[in-house]
């Protein structure tokens, strides 16, 4: 095989190499991107209101007192509480809450830290679900039997003559959990693109104090703000697409090459150099009048005689009637010499076409 050939076959084969590993590159190439994902919340300030109704009494002509205002404990029938909770979001998510007010009676003591009794009342529980939304919102009424929990802890009071600084604790505990609903996005591990949130909205109401001067209390803030940040993988189907046919005819045009030189090789066993041929048939045919040499003699001290054809080499050796050397210098390239006295006849042969044999 010639060099030219030789180079040639090697240079299909890099490129066969390097049209198959981009194409396994591509065809495993995941189908998605990085970006970073800022779920923005706030929370709206001043969730709760409430209204405290009296009892029939000769004093006030309101059926109630407003929030913030100064109570006394024996005119009170119930607490009307309206929960107006707000989150929004700046991407629209989707997900469920499920929220639930707790009511716990606490008989403290008046004098040191503890307390004697302590008992929880679940007085509503609610779940809901929500789709694409850039905000949840939550309006709950709850109307609280004052005198219920009043007249129990003051019957404990009573029955063990304790000094008791009593206190209602009503909570509304809001679980939040949103996400981004977004086809294209592949979803990160744990959870992690889910905006999961507690919220507890408190308020203490005082319990056995007869005497004026009694203050509800709530855990309210001003605008509760924060962020959650995660990297998400977002897929490009038409990318994804396109990718995937370009390492497709990659693969294919990898095949056409392979099966291009294997081809040529299973030619090439069939097929024999005009070369080889030609030189093949002048030693058989003339094998009683050429001897193989081992190699070139030095031919500086004759007189060289170059002829074109091996039966111009074959007229003069009708001559002179000596044997004609054959000389092998590579494996595409030979000399058949002639010599005879001072004068060297030289025939040489050289080839690298080829043609089926």
């Amino acid at each position: 095989m010639n060099k030219k050939l030789h180079l040639s076959i090697v240079g299909y084969l890099l490129i066969t190499f390097l049209f198959l590993f981009t194409s396994l590159f591509l065809l495993t190439r995941k189908n998605s991107s990085y970006e970073q994902i800022n779920i923005n919340y706030e929370e709206a300030s001043n969730p709760i209101d409430y209204k405290v109704y009296l009892k029939d009494n000769n004093f006030f002509e309101s059926k109630y007192l407003g929030k913030g205002a100064t109570y006394i404990s024996s005119l009170i029938d119930y607490v009307a509480v309206d929960y107006n909770y707000k989150i929004s979001f700046n991407e629209l998510l989707t997900g469920n809450y499920k929220y639930k007010i707790k009511a716990t009676i606490q008989a403290n003591k008046a004098t040191e830290a503890g307390n004697y009794w302590t008992k929880d009342y679940e007085l509503l529980t609610k779940e809901e679900s929500f789709t694409d939304t850039s905000y949840v919102s939550i309006n709950q009424h709850l109307d609280l039997d004052y005198q219920q929990y009043n007249d129990l802890l003051s019957s404990f009071k009573k029955e063990y003559g304790l000094a008791i600084d009593g206190v209602l604790h009503l909570e509304m505990i809001i679980d939040l959990d949103g996400y981004i609903d977004d086809n294209s996005v592949i979803e990160c591990d744990n959870n992690c693109n889910h905006l999961k949130k507690e919220t507890v909205l408190k308020m203490d109401i005082p319990l056995t104090q007869n005497s004026v001067d009694i203050s509800i209390n709530t855990n309210e803030s001003s605008n509760s703000k924060g962020t959650i940040s995660y990297e998400r993988r977002v897929s490009d189907s038409n990318t994804y697409i396109i990718i995937q046919v370009v390492a497709i005819l990659l693969l294919i045009v990898c095949v056409v090459l392979v099966a291009v030189v294997i081809s040529f090789l299973i030619k090439k066993q069939k097929m024999v150099s005009s070369y080889h041929k030609k030189v093949k048939k002048i030693l058989n045919t003339y094998d009683s009048i050429i001897v193989n040499s081992g190699g070139i003699k030095d031919l500086s001290k004759y007189n060289v005689i170059k002829v074109n054809s091996f039966e111009e080499l074959l007229d003069a050796h009708s001559e002179v009637r000596m044997p004609i050397n054959f000389v092998e210098l590579r494996s595409n390239c030979c000399m058949f010499i002639l010599i005879n006295n001072d004068i060297a006849w030289i025939y040489r042969v050289v080839g690298d076409d080829y043609e089926e044999e």
